[in-house]
């Protein structure tokens, strides 16, 4: 990986705290000398820790701290934990954890190996389950060591495009509830968009800072643009008045609705909603106007299944540029598309909740050239984004079509043209485009629905008996197994094996389809029956068990999709009910609020235009309550998140790292942005990045001006490391050693250092002493033990060198070093 660090002898040395604990202050600092590494761990650790079934990635490992944590706690079953550690760090933590007993489910890989251990540890069943969770320790999280932030980017970015790839193979189940979830709504595809728009210009609006640059525009020339958006800036358009012709949602999560629940508000009658099959369900149902789909309506084939635009992912600006591309566009123009970080910290236009929590200034990621020649910082996410909207470029120019992106602080695409607006050429739209939408649409009319949704309960009814009879072999199955080994559990029939074996043939004969799909969601049972030992000879016992597990895992499935196709069914019954006259609007609200959908009171309401009792408008109107407080709240989890990221936590780490690589417009940018904050942290961090950026600039003496201006607190440890160091430089002793002086008092892996400034400055005794100091803490220090024994050989205290250089060669008997030096010494007198 790239930014590896080398460790001194203090660095890679192990200090104690006062509850007995070792660690690496290079890594962690005084993080657990307070109240101890388990208290720190269950105050930072999230609580499914300790979940079952879950695979957690972990980078870092807190010196070996929180291996220890783990394994005293002991894996949950079905779970495992896979640590990702620096190369320079990870023999050392090896060292100090070996005296723990080999625990296969918990592993240890650097970042050059991490993803073929990910696969040893059937990775691919836990991406299934939705059930990968990755961890920062508390050492990665403080990142003092920069690299650990290097490599949480790297395994983060990795993982994402990991996750997606497999979830477009085999969809995952949390694609496959959602996809059963809408099928009600899931009624029209959208091929009807195909090819449908040659010659005309779109503009894809979505959520980067360059967006608040070109709405202007895309205001004065609207009625020549085909306007198609994101769902997540909903709240932006409707605050500047903006209606899209398409607006796009793939995402199946409750994030999804937390940034895009705004786009409920726009006119029914002007917008068209694109959605991914497997769309968060209380998005599309709440949705008033008309809608098209992409991918497959069920999860197995059907013979009412129509082909479709499929789902391009793995974000929803890749699924639109694939949209208007099938649409047949000329040119596309990309608004708020720009995939990095503007020199004020902004990644996100204005009116977003990452706007409104303030910037993310610890992001460290990696640097891409801009439109305009610059330099940019980006995250992986945005880097994969980049690698596939260039992947898509290529296809565009081969089919004839133009992309331009006008923003000269977006990332520079292969492909993508950069013009600035007034060279765009736009001829003008020959006809309204909202009516030539319309004109596509099939008919969405009460008998268009009811039909779609007797079809749909016709095909749900049919699978439903399929399941129904794969329940029975599973459970013919495991009365088989039972009688197969019998029940003192030894093998006692092999005409059980004969049964077991017509039922296989049956399922995977008649049912291949649903088998697969069964498994998929009983494959958490299979989880308890990976080997982790597969040399050994399975026990009677244990053949037993798997098979048991295996057939459970038949049944278990069977019975999850049955239920998602009994809730299915009962969604359909409801939509039939909403096309019923008279209607029981009571009956109909329970349903959308045991869907999460209290807007589906609008739906019905756009729909039928009926005369209300008084009791019905009260029943739309608490639903209405409802629907409004749902749009309005702001404490959610995405915001949660927002919040939690625009910390200033990582600043520091980010800092050091720019430092490091010598980025004076990276350490320039990030003091503006620091600059424009209020507050004691941002101040602090200020008057540190400002340090880094003159020192970096051969300015020592505001460098030093800087860092003098950083009291007690977390920085201090950094503002007096680099004032010790250009003290140094400048043959400053005297303030060198104050410096040393007040490191040491927070570290003793600062006295090493002060010992040597002590003995170039002729101040021997106090060099020694403070050897002494370190080596009764660290006494497997055996590099600065040899620095000792040279100190007191240099000043021909020959029997404290002796005992040094013994002490070295009885711990390393092959040290050459201390050999050599040991002989060069007077010999023994005799007593």
């Amino acid at each position: 990986m790239k930014g590896q660090q080398t460790l001194n002898s203090a660095e890679s040395s192990f200090l104690t705290n006062r509850f007995g604990e070792t660690y690496l202050h290079a890594v962690n600092r005084d993080a657990f000398n307070k109240i101890g590494s388990q208290a720190v761990f269950q105050q930072q650790l999230p609580d499914n820790l300790w979940a079952e079934d879950r695979l957690h990635i972990i980078i870092g490992t807190d010196s070996g701290l929180l291996i220890r944590h783990i394994q005293a706690h002991g894996v949950p079953p079905g779970s495992r934990f896979l640590f990702i550690e620096l190369t320079e760090i990870i023999e050392l933590v090896k060292q100090r954890i070996g005296d723990l007993p080999a625990e296969p489910r918990i592993t240890l890989t650097t970042p050059e190996f991490w993803q073929q251990t990910a696969q040893d540890a059937d990775i691919d069943t836990y991406v299934y389950l939705d059930q990968v969770q990755l961890l920062k320790s508390v050492g990665a999280t403080d990142a003092y060591l920069p690299t650990y932030r290097d490599l949480h980017t790297s395994v983060e970015g990795d993982l994402k495009g990991w996750i997606w790839a497999l979830r477009s193979q085999l969809a995952s189940s949390s694609f496959i509830q959602c996809q059963l979830d809408n099928l009600a709504e899931n009624r029209l595809p959208a091929t009807c968009l195909k090819g449908a728009f040659s010659g005309h210009t779109a503009v894809l609006l979505a959520g980067g800072p360059s967006l608040d640059d070109i709405l202007p525009w895309v205001r004065q020339y609207r009625a020549d643009l085909l306007v198609v958006a994101v769902s997540r800036i909903a709240r932006r358009l409707l605050e500047d008045g903006i209606q899209p012709d398409i607006v796009c949602t793939i995402d199946p999560t409750r994030l999804s609705f937390d940034v895009s629940r705004e786009m409920l508000n726009f006119d029914p009658q002007r917008v068209l909603l694109v959605n991914a099959y497997h769309t968060y369900p209380p998005l599309l149902s709440q949705w008033r106007g008309n809608s098209l789909f992409l991918g497959p309506t069920f999860p197995w084939s059907a013979k009412t299944q129509d082909d479709n635009l499929p789902v391009i992912g793995p974000t929803v600006s890749n699924t639109a540029i694939a949209l208007l591309m099938e649409m047949g566009v000329a040119q596309i123009i990309f608004a708020g598309l720009d995939l990095c970080t503007r020199p004020d910290g902004s990644r996100y236009a204005a009116g977003s909740n990452e706007s409104q929590v303030g910037h993310s200034l610890g992001l460290v990621g990696l640097r891409v050239p801009t439109n305009a020649g610059g330099m940019s910082d980006t995250s992986e996410d945005f880097m994969q984004s980049i690698h596939d909207i260039g992947r898509q470029a290529v296809s565009a120019r081969e089919q004839g079509i133009r992309l331009i992106n006008p923003s000269p602080h977006a990332a520079r695409i292969a492909g993508i043209e950069y013009l600035q607006l007034e060279e765009i050429d736009l001829p003008p739209t020959p006809r309204d485009i909202c009516r030539q939408i319309t004109a596509l649409l099939p008919a969405s009319d009460r008998q268009a629905r009811l039909g779609h949704y007797r079809q749909t309960e016709h095909e749900l009814r049919h699978i439903e008996n399929q399941l129904r009879k794969i329940r029975a072999l599973s459970q013919d199955a495991l009365h088989y197994n039972d009688g197969l080994f019998g029940r003192n559990g030894r093998l006692q029939s092999f005409k059980y094996k004969h049964k077991m074996d017509k039922v296989e043939k049956h399922l995977n004969r008649d049912f291949p389809q649903l088998s697969e799909l069964v498994k998929r969601f009983g494959i958490r049972q299979f989880l308890r029956i990976l080997r982790t030992d597969g040399e050994r000879e399975w026990s009677d016992e244990e053949v037993e068990e798997t098979g048991r597990t295996y057939y459970e895992s038949y049944r278990d499935g069977a019975d999850r999709l049955l239920g998602l196709i009994k809730d299915a069914l009962t969604r359909l019954h409801s939509r039939i009910a909403e096309e019923n006259e008279p209607v029981d609007l009571d009956a109909l609200a329970d349903q959308w609020r045991a869907d999460e959908a209290p807007g589906r009171g609008r739906v019905w309401r756009h729909h039928h235009q009926t005369i209300l009792t008084e009791q019905e408008q009260a029943t739309l109107d608490q639903l209405a309550a409802e629907f409004d407080a749902r749009i309005n709240e702001q404490n959610t989890p995405h915001m949660a998140r927002c919040r939690q990221q625009a910390g200033l936590e990582n600043v520091a780490s980010k800092a050091a790292l720019l430092f490091r690589q010598g980025d004076h417009e990276g350490l320039r940018n990030l003091a503006d942005a620091l600059g424009q904050l209020d507050g004691h942290e941002a101040t602090e961090l200020h008057h540190l990045v400002l340090g880094q950026l003159a020192e970096s600039e051969n300015r020592d003496d505001d460098a030093l001006q800087a860092y003098q201006q950083i009291g007690a607190g977390p920085l201090l440890e950094d503002a007096l490391s680099r004032i010790s160091s250009l003290c140094l430089a400048h043959d400053d002793f005297d303030n060198a050693r104050l410096a040393f002086d007040c490191l040491s008092q927070i570290s003793p892996g600062h006295l090493p250092q002060y010992a040597e400034l002590m003995r170039i400055t002729g101040r021997m005794d106090e060099a020694a002493e403070l050897y002494a100091r370190y080596l009764e803490q660290v006494p497997e220090d055996l590099s600065t033990m040899l620095r000792l024994g040279r100190l007191y050989q240099e000043n021909d205290v020959i029997d404290g060198a002796r005992w040094a250089f013994d002490y070295v060669l009885q711990r390393d008997p092959d040290n050459r070093a201390a050999r050599s030096l040991r002989e060069a010494l007077p010999t023994e007198c005799p007593v």
